[in-house]
């Protein structure tokens, strides 16, 4: 026993409580350290102790405890220096109970998880926590894979409570579950036999905290976030395919959420091979003027492009698509929009014979009137039988010179990529989405760069 620490360590919890500084905080982190490494900060049985030893052991942990929740209240401060001196004096804590267990119920598989559980809520539960310590935190969630994992068992068990703070839930979300960057190679804890049943059980702890966030009603914007990494979090989960109904579900909710939600039903289905026949349904229902206006519209027509290349989608299907297409393009006043629309167009006339016979025909007033072609029908209940792209006739007088000088190449013979692209004087900055991801080898499109052509501002 240490007689002369011990009667110093309720005077220096009193300092940190009244005066909390950096000075107070790191002489009394060092003191406890003290009690750590010899042995007197973990509680013996007391039927195996003396009495004087064990009340000893009480009286060191009931402040080592109280300091605990000092630290955590503390990371809300205003002083960077002093919320940042009481985080890793926590991390310092965080070891030492590995090193040296007060008791084994604050274990789980060797990992200190209550401690740990304690300094997730402080740092990312607390909206009030200093953003210095978020980042410093999300440093270690990224680089450390039990940290991670015990992480996002704290993150799922609040999320099964029902939380409903839009700062926590966007946080979750962002920082925590949508995490792309993620070090697999470091541990915090060197401990026997942890890292091994971490890495078995990482993923499927991941996979458990993502379906507990689809139970909740996200807010708008945590929720966009979500959708639009919904392929990084399926390639992460254990059993991607839990997430159908969840994506099925938002994909009714248009615009954005539907949009968004495609993107993870398609890898579903080319990566996962499951079976959703309203996929097709889901993709034309969400072609609309509403869609033009969105910021997310580029991932649609990429997506868009990359489904209708496949030989296997039937070819009143593609027609169908062709004929929105070509009529949204008639009537969009976004240039833009217009020359992303008729490019989507082309690559089908190259790739699929009804469409270019469809575009075979002119704009007179009979075949206007005789066209049979419903927008607002269904994919499964449009008509076809008296109808073709006259519109792309009509668009040949287009005001934009860019939209006419794509339209040139139907007059020709035949039209190829390399054709079109030259006539498009573009300069493309922005990186098109990976288009790795097909349903079947298919030629190659006529423009590759429609998330480029999306962005396009023209004057």
């Amino acid at each position: 026993m240490d007689a002369l620490n011990c009667n110093a360590l309720p005077t220096a919890v009193t300092k940190v409580q009244n005066s909390p500084s950096v000075n107070n905080v790191n002489s009394l982190a060092k003191l406890l350290w003290r009690f750590f490494h010899s042995g007197d900060v973990k509680l013996s049985s007391k039927e195996n102790t003396p009495t004087h030893f064990y009340k000893y052991q009480r009286f060191i942990l009931k402040h080592y405890l109280y300091f605990i929740n000092l630290l955590t209240e503390n990371l809300a401060n205003s002083s960077d220096e002093l919320a940042l001196a009481c985080f890793l004096s926590l991390l310092k804590f965080l070891k030492l109970e590995a090193e040296f267990p007060i008791t084994q119920k604050r274990l789980v598989k060797g990992y200190p998880w209550v401690l740990h559980n304690q300094i997730v809520h402080a740092a990312c539960f607390n909206c009030d926590v200093n953003t210095k310590i978020r980042r410093k935190f999300y440093h270690y969630f990224r680089n450390y894979t039990d940290f991670h994992h015990f992480t996002l068992k704290s993150v799922r068990e609040l999320l099964e409570e029902g939380v409903s703070d839009a700062g926590v839930l966007d946080f979750c979300v962002r920082r925590l579950l949508c995490c792309d960057d993620f070090n697999e190679s470091q541990f915090f804890i060197e401990v026997e036999n942890i890292e091994e049943s971490t890495m078995q059980s990482l993923n499927k702890m991941y996979s458990k905290t993502v379906i507990a966030l689809t139970s909740l009603d996200l807010p708008s914007k945590t929720k966009k976030h979500f959708l639009l990494s919904a392929p990084i979090v399926l390639q992460r989960m254990t059993k991607p395919q839990m997430m159908i109904d969840y994506l099925l579900t938002c994909s009714k909710l248009k615009p954005t959420f539907g949009c968004l939600s495609l993107e993870g039903i398609f890898l579903l289905i080319t990566e996962y091979d499951m079976e959703i026949p309203q996929f097709f349904s889901r993709l034309y229902q969400m072609l609309d003027e509403e869609l033009l206006s969105l910021s997310c519209r580029w991932r649609y027509f990429d997506l868009l492009d990359r489904c209708l290349h496949s030989t296997y989608v039937p070819q009143i299907m593609t027609a169908a698509f062709a004929k929105k297409l070509s009529t949204l393009a008639l009537t969009s006043p976004d240039i833009s929009a217009c020359i992303i629309l008729v490019s989507l167009i082309l690559n089908l006339a190259r790739m699929h014979k009804i469409v270019y016979e469809m575009t075979n025909t002119s704009s007179s007033d009979d075949v206007k009137r005789n066209d049979s072609f419903q927008f607002e029908a269904s994919l499964e209940d449009v008509d076809l039988s008296h109808s073709s792209l006259w519109e792309l006739q009509a668009l040949k007088k287009h005001h934009s010179l860019e939209v006419r000088k794509l339209l040139k190449h139907l007059e020709t013979d035949s039209f190829n990529r390399s054709q079109i692209e030259k006539s498009i004087d573009y300069k493309f900055t922005s990186q098109s989405l990976n288009s790795s991801v097909c349903m079947v080898d298919s030629p190659a499109p006529v423009l590759s760069h429609l998330s480029d052509l999306c962005a396009i501002k023209c004057s």
